[in-house]
Protein backbone atom coordinates (compact mmCIF):
# COMPACT_ATOMS: atom_id res chain seq x y z
CA UNK A 1 0.00 0.00 0.00
CA UNK A 2 1.64 3.22 -1.08
CA UNK A 3 -0.76 6.00 -0.18
CA UNK A 4 0.93 9.25 0.70
CA UNK A 5 0.32 9.97 4.38
CA UNK A 6 1.79 13.34 5.39
CA UNK A 7 3.46 13.20 8.80
CA UNK A 8 2.47 16.74 9.86
CA UNK A 9 -1.27 15.95 9.88
CA UNK A 10 -3.50 14.03 12.30
CA UNK A 11 -6.04 11.42 11.15
CA UNK A 12 -9.44 10.08 12.21
CA UNK A 13 -10.75 6.54 12.01
CA UNK A 14 -13.24 7.98 9.47
CA UNK A 15 -10.33 8.57 7.04
CA UNK A 16 -10.14 12.30 7.46
CA UNK A 17 -7.06 14.45 7.94
CA UNK A 18 -6.74 17.50 10.17
CA UNK A 19 -4.22 20.34 9.92
CA UNK A 20 -4.31 22.71 12.90
CA UNK A 21 -3.51 26.40 12.59
CA UNK A 22 -4.02 28.93 15.41
CA UNK A 23 -7.02 27.18 17.01
CA UNK A 24 -8.66 26.12 13.75
CA UNK A 25 -8.76 22.69 12.13
CA UNK A 26 -8.64 22.35 8.35
CA UNK A 27 -10.38 19.01 7.59
CA UNK A 28 -10.29 16.87 4.45
CA UNK A 29 -10.61 13.27 3.36
CA UNK A 30 -7.51 11.14 3.00
CA UNK A 31 -6.00 9.92 -0.23
CA UNK A 32 -7.10 6.42 0.81
CA UNK A 33 -10.73 7.52 0.86
CA UNK A 34 -10.52 9.56 -2.31
CA UNK A 35 -9.19 6.52 -4.20
CA UNK A 36 -11.86 4.22 -2.77
CA UNK A 37 -14.69 6.68 -3.43
CA UNK A 38 -13.56 7.20 -7.06
CA UNK A 39 -15.74 10.00 -8.43
CA UNK A 40 -17.84 12.13 -6.10
CA UNK A 41 -19.02 15.61 -5.28
CA UNK A 42 -18.82 16.96 -1.74
CA UNK A 43 -22.23 18.04 -0.45
CA UNK A 44 -21.54 20.02 2.69
CA UNK A 45 -24.63 22.07 3.61
CA UNK A 46 -23.01 23.59 6.70
CA UNK A 47 -25.11 25.16 9.42
CA UNK A 48 -22.75 27.94 10.51
CA UNK A 49 -24.89 28.74 13.57
CA UNK A 50 -24.67 25.21 14.96
CA UNK A 51 -22.09 23.89 17.41
CA UNK A 52 -20.92 20.49 16.15
CA UNK A 53 -19.61 17.84 18.53
CA UNK A 54 -16.80 15.53 17.45
CA UNK A 55 -18.23 12.72 15.29
CA UNK A 56 -21.33 14.70 14.26
CA UNK A 57 -22.36 14.48 10.61
CA UNK A 58 -21.74 17.78 8.80
CA UNK A 59 -22.50 16.75 5.22
CA UNK A 60 -22.01 13.95 2.72
CA UNK A 61 -19.93 12.84 -0.20
CA UNK A 62 -22.13 11.95 -3.16
CA UNK A 63 -20.53 9.09 -5.09
CA UNK A 64 -20.65 8.54 -8.84
CA UNK A 65 -23.33 5.88 -8.32
CA UNK A 66 -25.52 8.35 -6.39
CA UNK A 67 -24.81 6.93 -2.95
CA UNK A 68 -24.01 9.22 -0.04
CA UNK A 69 -21.19 8.74 2.42
CA UNK A 70 -21.42 10.94 5.53
CA UNK A 71 -18.77 13.55 6.29
CA UNK A 72 -18.08 13.50 10.02
CA UNK A 73 -16.33 16.25 11.95
CA UNK A 74 -13.39 14.83 13.90
CA UNK A 75 -13.36 17.83 16.26
CA UNK A 76 -15.93 19.81 18.24
CA UNK A 77 -16.62 23.44 17.37
CA UNK A 78 -18.29 25.78 14.92
CA UNK A 79 -17.70 25.27 11.21
CA UNK A 80 -16.45 28.60 9.89
CA UNK A 81 -15.91 27.75 6.22
CA UNK A 82 -16.63 25.04 3.64
CA UNK A 83 -14.92 24.31 0.33
CA UNK A 84 -18.16 24.43 -1.68
CA UNK A 85 -18.39 22.59 -5.00
CA UNK A 86 -15.35 20.45 -4.33
CA UNK A 87 -15.08 17.46 -6.71
CA UNK A 88 -13.04 14.28 -6.74
CA UNK A 89 -10.76 15.72 -9.41
CA UNK A 90 -10.09 18.74 -7.16
CA UNK A 91 -9.11 16.42 -4.33
CA UNK A 92 -7.04 14.19 -6.62
CA UNK A 93 -4.97 17.21 -7.66
CA UNK A 94 -4.16 18.26 -4.07
CA UNK A 95 -5.67 15.90 -1.48
CA UNK A 96 -3.88 17.42 1.49
CA UNK A 97 -3.91 21.04 0.36
CA UNK A 98 -6.64 22.72 -1.69
CA UNK A 99 -8.75 19.54 -1.42
CA UNK A 100 -9.92 20.41 2.10
CA UNK A 101 -13.63 20.07 2.98
CA UNK A 102 -14.24 22.48 5.87
CA UNK A 103 -12.63 24.50 8.66
CA UNK A 104 -13.71 24.10 12.28
CA UNK A 105 -12.91 26.51 15.13
CA UNK A 106 -11.63 24.00 17.67
CA UNK A 107 -13.43 24.25 21.01
CA UNK A 108 -11.94 21.15 22.67
CA UNK A 109 -8.18 21.06 21.89
CA UNK A 110 -7.77 17.86 23.94
CA UNK A 111 -9.71 16.02 21.21
CA UNK A 112 -6.61 16.34 19.01
CA UNK A 113 -4.94 13.71 21.22
CA UNK A 114 -7.55 11.15 20.08
CA UNK A 115 -6.57 11.59 16.45
CA UNK A 116 -3.98 9.27 14.92
CA UNK A 117 -0.43 10.09 13.89
CA UNK A 118 0.63 9.24 10.34
CA UNK A 119 2.22 5.98 11.52
CA UNK A 120 -0.87 5.00 13.49
CA UNK A 121 -3.12 5.79 10.53
CA UNK A 122 -0.92 3.72 8.17
CA UNK A 123 -1.16 0.76 10.58
CA UNK A 124 -4.95 1.23 10.79
CA UNK A 125 -5.32 1.12 6.99
CA UNK A 126 -3.06 -1.93 6.71
CA UNK A 127 -5.02 -3.79 9.41
CA UNK A 128 -8.27 -3.14 7.51
CA UNK A 129 -6.76 -4.37 4.24
CA UNK A 130 -5.31 -7.48 5.90
CA UNK A 131 -8.76 -8.36 7.26
CA UNK A 132 -10.20 -8.52 3.72
CA UNK A 133 -10.41 -11.88 1.92
CA UNK A 134 -7.28 -12.57 -0.13
CA UNK A 135 -9.10 -12.39 -3.49
CA UNK A 136 -10.35 -8.87 -2.66
CA UNK A 137 -6.87 -7.58 -1.67
CA UNK A 138 -5.24 -8.64 -4.93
Amino acid sequence: MSHMIPRHLRYSLNHQWVRTVAGFGLVGITEHTSRVAAAFLADVPIDYERFYKANDKVGAVVTESGGKVPIITPLSGYIVSANDGLTSSDIAKDTYGTGWLFIVKISEPQELRRLLTADQYQAFIESKIESLPRHVRA
